[in-house]
């Protein structure tokens, strides 16, 4: 028997894909608080209901056996959230499997031996402040679960003006086993705000933010780099190029 899929309409409906999203967190054997996973179980039917946003359940037979969530992320960008349909042990035999949308990235994490899972880089201020603004941003950016953080104070300084040498270099190494080893699917350099480690005006860490990317483009080809921005409202913005000096 095949599966059907469509998207969830009623409240029963939608307390299947919790527990579906549940039960693919316990296979993890992830803490997935960090990214506000309760909240995001307990708001499923206004996060990802119509007009900004739609649920899609998998069903075999009568049992739901997957569940794939759209929303808007900011006006113009979608997020889907896990990326593709699961089917969750034990529900389905077998690993994690895709029905739909995200095929090549389980192949590609079967590839790494980690089922499913799916990396970006940060290179971010230590400020406490900025983590988790900044990862959720990079979630939805480059359509990944997960966001290895290389933290420094005030990185995009270090980065752009290789002082101390000692500080650049140990920044870039942390890139390269994130880009080698978890293959990061795009690379960040933040600035913000408020910077303790770095006091310079906004213009001054934006001209640094592009000249750090610069430098990371370079070393790893290929890799999509981009550099942010995090204002006095904590909001993340992308540096367009040509910003700043």
């Amino acid at each position: 028997m095949g599966l059907v899929v469509g998207p969830a309409a009623t409240p029963a409906q939608y307390e299947a894909a919790r527990e579906i999203f549940r039960r693919y967190a316990r296979f993890l054997g992830l803490d997935l608080e960090y990214r506000g996973f309760t909240d995001e179980l307990a708001t499923l039917d206004r996060m990802y209901g119509p007009p900004r946003g739609c649920l899609l359940l998998a069903r075999k037979g009568e049992e739901f056996v997957g569940a794939v969530g759209l929303r808007e992320f900011e006006p113009g960008v979608a997020e889907v959230s896990g990326r593709r349909l699961h089917g969750v042990p034990p529900l389905l035999p077998g690993r994690p499997r895709n029905v739909g949308p995200g095929r090549g990235a389980e192949r590609d994490g079967r590839a790494r031996g980690r089922p499913g899972m799916s990396f970006a880089t940060v290179v971010n201020c230590m400020d406490g402040r900025v983590q988790l603004p900044v990862i959720r941003y990079l979630q939805g950016r480059f359509g990944v679960e997960h966001v290895d953080s290389v933290t420094e104070a005030g990185p995009c300084r270090i980065l752009a003006e290789n002082d101390p040498p000692e500080l650049c270099r140990s920044i870039l190494s942390r890139v390269e086993i994130s880009v080698r080893k978890h293959r990061s699917r795009g690379i960040a350099v933040v600035a913000h705000f408020d910077c303790a480690g770095n006091p310079a005006p906004r213009d001054d860490q934006v001209g640094q933010v592009r000249e750090a990317v610069q430098r990371l483009r370079e070393r790893f080809a290929g890799v999509e780099t981009i550099g942010l921005w995090v204002g006095e409202d904590w909001r993340v913005r992308e540096i367009p190029a040509g910003e700043g000096r």
